[in-house]
């Protein structure tokens, strides 16, 4: 069973960058994978339809912590109640009361210390608005979902 839902997982990420060019579907394929390294325990949902693919700690928009939204020329990566994080190095942008973004147009910010230590603090901040513990959940339901 877990290897059709990786089976499908995989397809919808397929499908998903399709119409994207190189550089996005490399940016994009780069953030997720950042984002799996620093939150492991995160459920993954494509929505195929408004290009983009939501990170989450539990299932539901409260459970979210960051999208990856694709453009014809960047990829966005959001993060959700970005207005309550810190950012020393104005790396959020957006006029969103509580979504904020970071738009990567290239690979500057790929590797950079600050971003990855934005991401740790809003996991942090998403399990503590959550009541989780650091330690990995036990959820009965960590499968990855995928929404067409």
């Amino acid at each position: 069973m877990k290897l059709m839902g990786s089976y499908n997982r995989y397809m919808s990420i397929i499908e998903l960058l399709s119409q994207s060019s190189p550089e996005v579907k490399r940016t994009f394929l780069f953030l997720r994978d950042l984002i799996f390294n620093r939150m492991p325990e995160a459920i993954e949902e494509i929505d195929l339809k408004g290009r983009l693919a939501g990170y989450m700690l539990t299932n539901g928009y409260r459970g979210t912590v960051f999208t990856l939204i694709l453009s014809n020329k960047h990829v966005s990566m959001g993060f959700n109640r970005g207005v309550e994080l810190p950012d020393p190095n104005g790396l959020l942008t957006g006029s969103g009361k509580i979504h904020k973004v970071i738009r990567f147009n290239s690979d500057n910010l790929l590797n950079d210390q600050a971003l990855k230590d934005l991401m740790d603090e809003a996991i942090k901040a998403a399990k503590k608005r959550l009541n989780l513990s650091g330690k990995e959940n036990d959820r009965k339901n960590n499968s990855r979902e995928i929404t067409g």
